[in-house]
């Protein structure tokens, strides 16, 4: 470069705005906004992670909830069978024990076969009210 050049580089004189309180004034809005920013993205960020959380949290219930209500279900067919078979040694215990001699059942009224019985009865907590 030229001497010229340079010389004139060096003679450039900052605008002197520096102390405007206008510009003071629109750097410190700045500087909140972009705080202000930080502090949002943090809390997203924090929101995000407890609804991660919550979120895992409410299908491990879902899980177990599906686990127990199957539970429920394998436990209230045992009980139901479990029933029919009560049911079933009743009669057996009622034919065999206070049946007549002529094997008329003094007692309580003929049933066809136990199989016939046991098809047709219905577990207590299945029945209609």
């Amino acid at each position: 470069m030229s001497d010229q050049a340079l010389s004139s580089a060096e003679t450039i004189i900052p605008f002197p705005n520096n102390g405007d309180a206008l510009d003071k004034a629109g750097h410190a809005a700045c500087d909140l906004v972009q705080q202000a920013a930080g502090m949002a993205e943090q809390k997203a960020q924090h929101i995000m992670g407890v609804a991660h959380k919550l979120s895992l949290q409410l299908r491990a219930a879902e899980d177990r909830l599906a686990a127990l209500q199957a539970e429920v279900k394998h436990y209230r067919d045992r009980a139901d069978r479990a029933e029919k078979w009560l049911h079933r040694v009743a009669i057996e215990i009622e034919h065999k024990f206070f049946a007549s001699p002529n094997g008329q059942n003094s007692q309580v009224p003929q049933v066809p076969t136990e199989q016939a019985n046991l098809k047709i009865y219905e577990p207590k907590r299945l029945q209609s009210t």
